[in-house]
């Protein structure tokens, strides 16, 4: 029994669950030797996936659509939220779980919207939380009190283990 599909309109021949999962309308019909086989158009979902979806090296499962791999979330966006609205933009996984693709969970946005929904999810890393950061807000706030006071930025470098330029675009922002 296939469950309710929606056509993916920028994907021919392929619909998708309102959970992630994809279905193809093709069948291949075998013609016999020497003569292969053809593909053509079938009403109804013949098989659920064309191939399992697979994890990408990105982490977003991917399913084969025709002779190449699209990221699942992508295909649900098509269905659901309608084609690209243009180059700029991405799909966008509201929760930031890569594998959660159920329709309610997935919108079109920019770059700058995909950042807003990593931050306000708590997986930007930015400032003091990243993993290469050398200063903590409030040792910022005392590199430009300091200067404020006079403080040369080689004493405050030495001070905060900073060379002296870092310590310069500290105080001018």
């Amino acid at each position: 029994v296939v469950p309710s599909t929606t056509p993916c309109p920028s994907f021919q021949g392929y619909s998708v669950t309102e959970d992630g999962r994809v279905f193809s309308h093709w069948k291949k019909i075998m013609l016999g030797r020497p003569h292969g086989c053809r593909v053509e158009r079938a009403e109804e979902p013949q098989h659920e996936q064309a191939r399992t979806p697979v994890r990408g090296r990105k982490g977003y499962l991917l399913a084969s659509v025709g002779m190449r791999r699209v990221a699942v979330h992508l295909l649900v966006l098509d269905a659901f939220h309608g084609p690209r609205p243009g180059p700029d933009f991405e799909g966008r996984h509201l929760d930031d779980n890569h594998l959660n693709n159920h329709a309610a969970n997935l919108a079109w946005g920019t770059p700058l919207d995909n950042a807003a929904d990593r931050r306000r999810n708590g997986g930007y890393e930015g400032g003091e939380t990243h993993g290469r950061a050398k200063l903590s807000s409030r040792q910022v706030a005392d590199i430009r009190e300091r200067a404020a006071s006079g403080e040369r930025f080689s004493d405050l470098g030495r001070a905060f283990h900073i060379n002296e330029g870092h310590a310069a675009r500290i105080v001018r922002r």
